[in-house]
């Protein structure tokens, strides 16, 4: 019965406390925090303006991921330590700013040492959700040689995709030779 009694007294109304209050005694800005709820509830304004930024798309450039300069054969985005992305060029750039002793994230300027670029951890999801596009597009390029043409097999040991020249490559070496290589063209339904 003690607590109903303390329940009871702390929600009458001549002892809760008015908006005015709650700004002076806690430092609440009520007008503020009803706004967030606004936001919230109709899923629009302030709060998602960025939203999609640093998650799908570049922090730096705001390209979508699947349209970045490709690294190494391959779409490549890296996550930053307060959790914002970026593609690898956009990245690199910072990386070699002889003036900038860190990489400060443009979105929250949250700022971190500087780290060889394949230190920064991959953002798999991303990775993923552009290997997908690939994978439905049939549209690979190679992940072996510097040029990056189109691909036209994979190496299921390396899981690598290759170019014709690099697939000759790949077969005469001693430590590949035995891998199993699949063509893209007969996965793709192309001709021989």
């Amino acid at each position: 019965k003690g607590r109903e009694e303390d329940l009871g007294s702390s929600t009458s109304s001549s002892e809760r406390p008015c908006a005015a209050e709650m700004r002076s005694e806690c430092g609440i800005d009520v007008d503020s925090v009803q706004e967030l709820l606004r936001q919230l509830t109709d899923e629009e304004g302030e709060l998602f303006d960025g939203i999609g930024t640093g998650l799908v798309s570049c922090a730096v450039c705001g390209k979508n991921f699947q349209e970045t300069d490709l690294l190494e054969g391959r779409h490549e985005v890296k996550v930053l330590s307060c959790f914002h992305s970026m593609c690898a060029a956009c990245l690199q750039s910072l990386l070699s700013d002889p003036s900038q002793e860190g990489v400060a994230c443009p979105l929250c300027r949250h700022s971190q040492q500087k780290l060889t670029l394949h230190a920064y951890l991959p953002h798999f999801e991303a990775h993923s959700t552009c290997d997908r596009q690939s994978i439905s597009a049939g549209d690979f390029f190679c992940e072996e040689c510097v040029q990056g043409g189109r691909a036209e097999a994979y190496c299921e040991d390396c899981q690598m995709h290759m170019c014709g020249d690099c697939q000759r490559q790949h077969r005469r070496a001693k430590a590949t030779v035995k891998h199993s290589i699949v063509s893209l063209a007969s996965s793709r339904g192309d001709p021989d």
